[in-house]
């Protein structure tokens, strides 16, 4: 009797554990969180355009012409090409983007006494690019915020006439350029992103030389501007 108890345990035993086995078999391993799909990294290229207000507030010993050149601010359109590449790490996007800007904007001044006229100033900003890293944050898969910051740089002249004789001065400026902007990926065609984007250039002090007269600007600028990308798969 006591070795029919024994035996039927056994089989209890291995029954429970058999029972066990086959609903740990059942249970579906832990599920891992998908990684954030690279959708923004890679090489690309594309172009912009936009507007811009610029100024430079150019100035020598000559009062009269320092007034003029001061109230200078050329505004206008730009268009420009950019290339950049970026590395996205989850919903960090990083990188570094160079570009280029013609803008060809002028503005100008009458200079003279209470007989009118005798000159005219003005100043033209003639091209600006950067060099800028970039950092952005994901918001949705569609959608990405950052900003950048980096190098700056810009050519610029200075001019006087008496609309007979015209003496021009072109400089080439280099300082900073810092902005923010907002991109969208178009969802039929997922290497073409569109953006939106605003970039501050303060260029430093230029030295303009127009005949024997030394003159001095601070060039500046601010850019609003729309662009499109591609990006290499």
């Amino acid at each position: 009797m006591f070795r029919s108890v024994s035996i039927a345990a056994v089989l209890a035993i291995a029954s429970v554990s058999a029972a066990s086995a086959a609903d740990m078999q059942l249970k579906a391993p832990p599920r891992l969180a998908a990684p954030v799909a690279d959708s923004w990294g890679g090489p690309y290229i594309g172009i912009h355009g936009g507007y811009a207000w610029t100024r430079d507030n150019v100035g020598s010993g000559l009062i009269s012409i320092e007034d003029a050149f001061t109230s200078t601010k050329p505004a206008g359109g730009l268009f420009g090409a950019q290339a950049g590449l970026r590395f996205q790490r989850n919903v960090f996007v990083f990188g570094i983007e160079v570009d280029y800007t013609h803008l060809g904007l002028k503005d100008q001044n009458a200079v003279g006494d209470v007989e009118g006229p005798t000159a005219t100033t003005g100043v033209k900003v003639h091209d600006l690019a950067s060099a800028r890293a970039t950092l952005g944050f994901e918001l949705t898969q569609n959608l990405l915020i950052g900003a950048s910051a980096g190098l700056g740089f810009g050519h610029t002249s200075a001019f006087v006439t008496d609309g007979k004789t015209s003496l021009t001065a072109d400089a080439n400026s280099w300082g900073w350029v810092a902005g923010a902007f907002g991109e969208l990926k178009l969802p039929i065609f997922e290497n073409v992103f569109l953006r939106a984007e605003y970039l501050h250039y303060d260029l430093g002090q230029v030295n303009y030389a127009i005949a024997t007269l030394p003159f001095a600007g601070h060039p500046r600028a601010d850019v609003v501007r729309a662009a499109i990308s591609y990006r290499f798969p």
